[in-house]
Formats: C-alpha cells, structure tokens, sequence
C-alpha cells in the first residue's frame, strides 16, 4: 500500500508554534532562511533514512505519514538555533525531538515495518514445535 508523499513546508512548522511564538520567529533576523535550510537538511534526513532501512521513495518531500515527526525536528533545531528562543525550548518538544529520532533510527535499522499511523515493530522470529514454544504468546 502506497502513502501520500509531499514537502513540508514552513507554514506546516510555524502552525506548531503558539501566535507569539511565531511572531518572535519572524522578528528573529535570519530565521526565516534558517527554518527553509532546517526543512531542507529534515526531509534529506527521512529520506536518507528511508533509504537506509530498504524503504523505496515513492514521491518528492516525504511521506505524509512522518510529518509530525519532521516537523518535531525540524521545531527542536530551530529553537536551538537562536539564543533568543531558549524560553522556548520545553522538555515536551525536547521529549518530541528525542522520539522522532529514535523513530527514525529504527527505520533505518529495520527494526519498524510501515511509517505514519501504519506503524508495527517487528517481531522476533517464533521458533515452535510440539515440543517447544519459543516466541508463542
């Protein structure tokens, strides 16, 4: 089954942000151009990694299903980017950043089959017989 693929855009990673929170964006000389090159050097990540776990890239930008991820990502670098975001950086979104990458290192591994909402870890293998039930829940 074949998922919806596009670019994330800096209006998807702004909306993340409260309205004040976007407004000291804005006002931040060189933020604008820093969140394209952080958007730019995030979807290369995904699609590195996509690659990497054996995954095909069926589209430009990346799957529809990663987003929130990228966009956890892509919000964490941004906010320490500038001194003047450091208020801004919560354990929540330090919390989100952590486990989008995490996310992504086991596509790489293979050890995550699916992306997005789709999403199922891998099993061990289950060795059975009459006699043995290794791996058998």
């Amino acid at each position: 089954m074949s998922e919806s693929w596009s670019t994330l855009t800096t209006v998807e990673v702004l909306e993340e942000f409260t309205p004040q929170e976007a407004a000291t964006l804005n006002n931040i000389q060189g933020a604008t151009n820093t969140l394209a090159n952080i958007i730019t050097r995030v979807t290369d990540q995904v699609r590195d990694v996509y690659t990497s776990g054996g995954r095909p890239l069926e589209g430009v930008g990346i799957p529809d299903g990663v987003k929130s991820r990228a966009i956890s990502i892509v919000r964490w670098r941004l906010l320490t980017s500038f001194p003047q975001m450091k208020h801004m950086q919560t354990e929540e979104r330090k919390s989100a950043y952590d486990s989008a990458q995490d996310w992504l290192t086991k596509i790489a591994n293979r050890d995550i089959i699916g992306s997005g909402s789709a999403v199922l870890v891998s099993t061990p293998e289950r060795r059975a017989s009459r006699e043995r039930t290794d791996g058998l829940m």
